[in-house]
């Protein structure tokens, strides 16, 4: 089976697991079968790789490609959808990491790593002992 079929049935299997366990209406499942083949067949152009198979790079250019703000005029909640894809194929053992997560890792390490360069270094402050005494202070 090629690329191209396994993810379309990856997209099957995702669009009747969504219309069995949230009772998507088929319209809506129709807009997420046209939406999802259609990132799938940028990427395969453009990258050389499955939607199914699309590391955090892939995605990354895909989101910041004009075939993303198109289809996000075309169609509603997007990244939600392809957030959602993910998720799935994480839950039924087709992927062992979802791509959007890492992306989101490696900006958060990205921001932390420039926040900590740019904090200034703090002095070393002697640390003072605590007294106690027995009595309460008023």
């Amino acid at each position: 089976m090629s690329d191209a079929e396994t993810c379309r049935d990856a997209i099957e299997r995702f669009l009747d697991r969504s219309w069995m366990m949230e009772r998507t209406p088929l319209t809506t499942l129709n807009g997420h079968r046209t939406a999802l083949n259609a990132l799938d067949v940028w990427l395969q152009r453009h990258r050389a790789v499955a939607l199914i198979s699309a590391s955090a790079s892939d995605v990354r250019a895909l989101f910041e490609s004009r075939h993303w703000d198109a289809l996000t005029r075309q169609f509603e909640a997007l990244l939600g959808l392809v957030t959602r894809f993910y998720e799935s194929l994480q839950e039924c053992k087709f992927r062992s990491d979802d791509p959007i997560e890492t992306m989101i890792n490696q900006q958060l390490s990205l921001a932390a790593s420039t926040l900590n360069a740019a904090r200034p270094a703090r002095d070393a402050k002697p640390r003072r002992g605590f007294h106690f005494s027995g009595s309460p202070v008023l």
